[in-house]
Order: C-alpha cells, then structure tokens, then sequence
C-alpha cells in the first residue's frame, strides 16, 4: 500500500521525506520528542579559534525566566544578571592551548540550574615553536580484530571489543545524551557463545556461553556459565532508534556481576557486528593514509619530527594519550603538537567537548609530570578551510559514485537514485550546535552540487540525487531524511537502480556497516518486504560493497574512498579518488603549517 507523503521542499535538502502519520516507541524506528538546550553559544561560533580581546556571546531561548546566567572561562566564574549575556574574554591569558567555556542558566523557586552547555575555543595567541612537530591525528576510530572471522573468538578480543564498548558509552555520557548513572545499573549479565558470534537475530542453541569480556564463569560466584539455566533476550530498539543484538543471560531475576548493563549490551552489540562483518580494517586504513600523508608533507619540505593517532573509542582513558603524549615529549623531544581531525566536518558533538578536551588534559598532564610546557594548534575550526567543503573532497566522492555505476554495467535506459549519505546526530544536537549548524549545510551543498554538475559525463539517463542522515533521523520535527526513508522513496517512484554512496566517512567503518546494512534495510514493518529479501544487503562483500535486489530495484551501497581503494589500487577511477582525498587532507594541513 502507498504511503502518502507531504509535499518536497529546500530546506536543507534538495528533498525531505517526513512521514505524514504518527509513528510511536513501540515502532522499529520511533519518532521520539527531544529537548534541545536552550543555552547556545551564539558568538564566536563554538570552536573556533580566537585571538586577542573578544566577546563571548551567549543566548537563551528558554521559557522559564531566568534569575542570571553563570559563565566560566577556564574555571573562573562570572554572573550575568540579564540581557544579552556578554562575557568579555583575552585569548592571550591561555597561549596556544583550548579555553574552556561553561555556561549555566539559574532560575525558578529554588535557583537551581535549569540549563547548561559548554565549549572550547582554541587561542591562536603566542608563538609556536615548529622545532619539532607532532602531527596526532584523532577521531572515533575503531580497534581492528584480526581474527574476527576465526570460529573461536579468544578472551584478548572480547576485551579488545568491551574497552571499545566502554570507551563509547563514556563519550556518550561525556556530552550527556545517557545520564552517567546509567552505567551504574548492574542487573544481570549478558552472554554470547564465542563459537556463533554472528548469530543473534534469532534465538541458536549454543555451544558455550560468556560474558563479554570473554570469561567462562562468573568473577563473583565462580559458576560456569555454560553450565546455569539461561533466557534468550530478543533483539530490540532503544528509544532513539538503535538496535541492540539478541543475547542470553541466566535465568535467575538477578545475577549480577562486575560490569555495567549499559557497557555489556554495547558491547554485545559491537562484538556481533564484527563477528557479522569480520573484521573492520579502519585502523589499518588510517595508518597507511597517515604515513603516506606526512611523507608527502616532508616531501613539501614540511618538518613532521613525528606522527600518532588517537581515538576516542578504543584507547583507555586518560591514559592512554596522556603517556602517549608524554613518550614523545620525552623521548622525541618534541615542542609542539599539531592536531588533525579525520572527518569532514567540525562539531561539537565529537571534537570540541571530546576530544580536543582529552588533548589538552594530555598537554597540561606532561607540563604537570615533566616541567615541559607544549603548545597546541589544530587543523581544523570553524571559519576555516574545513575538509567537507573543499572540492577535492566532493571530487573523490563522486569518482566513487562513477566507479559504481560504470563497473555496474547500469545502463542509460534505466532509472537510477543516488543516495548521498552523512553521519547522523541525537536528538538535540546537530543544527542546534552552532559549529555543526555553520559546516554542514555548506557540505551537503558541496556534494550535492558536485554531483548534479558531473553526473552528465557518466550517463544521460533519468539520474536523481538525494542526501540522507545514516543514523539518528527520528525526531518528529525532523526535515532530514534517513537513508532508509529515501530508498522507500525512490523504491514508490519506480527506480530500477539505487546506489547509496555515504560520503561522511572516508573508510570502512561499524557506522558505514551497522547503519547502511541494517538500520536501512529493515523493511518489514515498512513495505511489507520480507526481512530474508532484503537481508541480502546486510552481507559486506571482499571489496566493502553490498548489492542486492528488492522489490525488483538493485540497490548497491559502494563502501568508502579509502576501503575500495584498499582492495583495488589500480583502479584508474579509486586511484584518482584516494590521490583527491590526499591533496585536500595535506593541503589542509600545509595551509595550517604556513599559518603559524
């Protein structure tokens, strides 16, 4: 039966596809309310870098009255009484290091804080010494199981996948989408049988069972899990949307043990997904663009004395980068360190309140334990050159897309729907966070436009474009489409071919397998289609693509820049589109070099 959609508007789309009925919590991919912060920093943009005197500007757009705003600029306070919230500020009082901001709206009977945000922005005042340089790389990056599609996962790569897991959910608390006391829940355990990791949509008679740090019996009680009573939990959605895996646990009403329940059902989850997709080589992918980066900077003539990488997912926190940062003031001696983010945008949401936070705690650590004070700089900010935007960028994107539709076979006789895909945010972020509200509409430009222009050079068939959010487009007032309302789409307008090409991420990684494989696909309580004609999508195959056929369309989701370049680097078309991507990222950081 068809569905009845409003009419297309521009707003930040060439097309928006909300559904016209009311969708409910008890629907696989619920609408759910969400409350924005009233509190914004509405100047200068969060993240930017600063320089001399300037004015911090902050509004709020609450409907409780406000009795003052609170605002700290590095730990020190200063009360606001009223309208506009203007805080002045010096940029050269914190040389070459982050200011933090905190900001705290006070209101009702009792005072309380009724709102809240912060940010950072980073001084560009001072000198910056370019003796010796450490290039560090950062971003959600994900830890590469080698053995992911052995029959027998080990303890190590339990644990590998469990930090992974922890570190995740830590960022998510960290920016406050779960309140932290979540983690401390601690009902029951959660077990997986390390002989079938990629079995969980349905209920499987096991062969073993543990939790999922890999242990065989319970660190409290001794007993082999293998051995109790168990209860099958079916998959589920959360309330934002995510699915969590099937799994078992004891069937006693409680059996706790030594580890959150927030922290063993993400991990579930992330441990099922490698087991389904085998392993994800985003590390080894990133490593190898790194190192052929810096050689082509010191090439340039650049002076890179040294280069690491970080992530926020799978390093143990704060560790990990504090002694990694530590090693190299030590041991390399370096004066400097020159960060660089790995995605095309700048938010808040990853970078600002995560990850240039753990950076600068690593800095004022190694000044703390060594007397050496390090400056910092990063790459990209708000108000600069930022990758998304770059035409190099859209071009590699798009030599992607024509490698699809050429090696296809699709001919210009055929329909066919390109489906441009980004990262998507929870609800209450994304265009109510000032940087990412700044960047984003000028790389969905930049992509959709590119694409328009280039198309005719490949075909002149019926060619339409569409961008559409991966993950997290659910909220009831959201004119941002998901990926999988966009192939309902094209599916009801009769295309005979759908290619999903996620420009967000440069390499393969769980978002480009979780999100496009099943989150999209699960078409069931959607279309009527049964789950088995589409489950085709969900297998990756050797080269990172996923094709398939449903409801008649052949829809292909072209995996990333850098993974099909990984597979096939002879490729003319994937050669040129790697060669792209490298320009842009080191004439970014070139740029940034020459600036200081």
């Amino acid at each position: 039966m068809s569905r009845k959609y409003p009419k297309l508007d521009k707003k930040y789309y060439e097309y928006t596809f909300p559904w016209m009925e009311t969708t409910t919590n008890k629907s696989k991919f619920p609408k759910i309310k969400y409350k924005a912060s009233p509190l914004k920093f509405y100047s200068p943009l969060s993240g930017c870098g600063v320089k001399g005197s300037f004015d911090i500007e902050m509004l709020y757009e609450g409907k409780k009255k406000l009795s003052s705003l609170v605002a700290s600029v590095n730990g020190q306070e200063t009360v606001l009484k009223g309208e506009p919230y203007c805080l002045p500020c010096d940029a050269s009082k914190s040389p070459r290091r982050l200011i933090r901001v905190e900001a705290k709206a006070r209101g009702g009977v009792f005072n309380r804080t009724i709102a809240s945000n912060y940010t950072h922005y980073v001084s560009e005042e001072g000198t910056f010494n370019k003796d010796k340089i450490l290039l560090l790389f950062g971003g959600p990056l994900e830890p590469w199981i080698e053995r992911a599609s052995s029959p027998y996962w080990t303890k190590e790569e339990f644990s590998v996948v469990y930090n992974f897991a922890v570190c995740a959910m830590d960022h998510v608390f960290h920016y406050g989408l779960i309140p932290k006391f979540v983690g401390k829940f601690n009902f029951s355990t959660v077990l997986l049988d390390p002989t079938q990791m990629d079995h969980w949509e349905h209920e499987y008679t096991p062969n073993m069972l543990v939790d999922v740090q890999g242990r065989e019996k319970s660190p409290f009680l001794g007993i082999n899990y293998s051995k109790i009573p168990r209860k099958w939990v079916p998959p589920k959605y959360t309330p934002i949307g995510t699915q969590l895996p099937g799994y078992f646990k004891p069937a006693f009403p409680f059996f706790p043990n030594d580890m959150g329940d927030i922290y063993e059902t993400a991990a579930a989850r992330m441990a099922t997904d490698y087991g389904e997709f085998k392993k994800h080589p985003v590390t080894l992918q990133f490593r190898a663009f790194i190192a052929e980066m810096v050689q082509t900077l010191r090439s340039k003539g650049y002076d890179i004395a040294s280069w690491d990488y970080y992530s926020l997912y799978h390093a143990v926190k704060p560790k990990t980068l504090r002694y990694l940062v530590k090693h190299y003031a030590e041991k390399e001696n370096i004066t400097v360190i020159l960060m660089c983010d790995f995605i095309p945008d700048v938010s808040d949401f990853e970078d600002v309140k995560c990850l240039w936070e753990e950076i600068q705690d690593a800095i004022d650590f190694v000044y703390m334990k060594t007397g050496k004070r390090l400056d910092l700089a990063v790459v990209q900010t708000v108000n600069s050159d930022f990758l998304g935007r770059r035409s190099e960028f859209a071009k590699a994107t798009f030599n992607l897309l024509k490698n699809e539709i050429i090696s296809s076979g699709i001919p210009d006789t055929e329909s066919l729907a390109v489906i441009l895909g980004e990262h998507g945010c929870p609800p209450g972020f994304a265009e109510q966070d000032t940087s990412h509200s700044y960047t984003m509409p000028q790389i969905r430009d930049n992509i959709l436009n590119c694409m328009k222009k280039n198309i005719g050079e490949i075909r002149t068939g019926k060619t339409e474009f569409a961008l559409s959010m991966n993950e997290f487009c659910n909220r009831p007032d959201d004119t941002h489409a998901s990926t999988m309302e966009r192939i309902y789409e094209f599916l009801e307008k009769g295309f005979k071919n759908i290619i999903i090409c996620s420009y967000y991420f440069p390499y393969e990684s769980n978002d480009l397998f979780r999100h496009l494989r099943h989150w999209a696909f699960d078409f069931e309580d959607w279309m009527n289609i049964p789950h088995e004609e589409s489950r085709v999508l969900h297998k990756v195959l050797p080269n990172y693509r996923s094709e398939g056929t449903v409801r008649g369309t052949r829809i292909i989701i072209t995996g990333s820049v850098l993974g099909r370049y990984e597979k096939e680097p002879e490729n003319a078309l994937l050669k040129q589109a790697h060669q792209y991507y490298l320009d842009a990222m080191v004439d970014l950081v070139a740029k940034k070099l020459d600036s200081l």
